[in-house]
């Protein structure tokens, strides 16, 4: 696999088709859910999360990335976390490349090569941060206790991520310890989550 290879040309209907399929993707399919998850929402989410950790001035590539960075799902599916790092164990690079066949394949830029170190780790930080407040959500807001692993690991990640970083991205780690000390707030407390949000 030549990961190098040039995006396939595509027309605007075959753009908006692969984008359609790979929102409508199932995460979370080996897990029972009180609510529905996409590729779709959580890419939603994981572009404003960017947006909150730039402090509401991202650059244009980190929200482009953030928006179509699990495109290749599409084709893929959504691998769970494990399977991910026993195939990267096996075949060393084989996963990134076929993620990167598949991305190349959708016609869209990839956006991630534009991003500075600083933007790359924000957007590893906005994925691990959704997920920790979507299983948030599910445990405690509505006690799917299936996803309380989930839940931890995301925020073992995340203390892996704001760890290894290096001191000139301490002030985007500190963001990003602040909201997930909201998220626990929201989701941790006696306080009603719907009344904490929208009140």
């Amino acid at each position: 696999m030549n990961a190098a290879s040039p995006p396939r040309k595509m027309n605007i209907q075959q753009v908006l088709a692969y984008l359609g399929r790979a929102s409508s993707v199932r995460r979370y399919h080996n897990r029972p859910l009180h609510q529905a998850d996409t590729v779709g929402r959580h890419s939603f989410m994981v572009l404003w999360i960017c947006w909150l950790l730039a402090e509401g001035a991202p650059s244009n590539a980190l929200l482009m990335a953030a928006a179509h960075h699990d495109v290749p799902e599409a084709i893929l599916g959504d691998l769970p976390a494990p399977i991910k790092r026993l195939l990267s164990e096996a075949a060393p690079g084989v996963f990134g490349q076929l993620e990167e066949r598949m991305r190349a394949a959708s016609g869209i830029p990839d956006y991630g090569a534009a991003l500075t170190e600083e933007e790359t780790l924000a957007l590893k930080l906005a994925d691990r941060l959704e997920g920790a407040m979507f299983s948030a959500h599910e445990v405690f807001g509505m006690g799917n206790h299936s996803l309380l692993g989930v839940y931890h690991g995301y925020r073992e990640y995340l203390l892996e991520l704001m760890g290894a970083g290096p001191l000139s991205t301490q002030p985007l780690c500190d963001r990003a310890r602040e909201l997930m000390s909201i998220i626990d707030q929201m989701y941790l407390t006696v306080e009603d989550t719907e009344y904490v949000v929208f009140g």
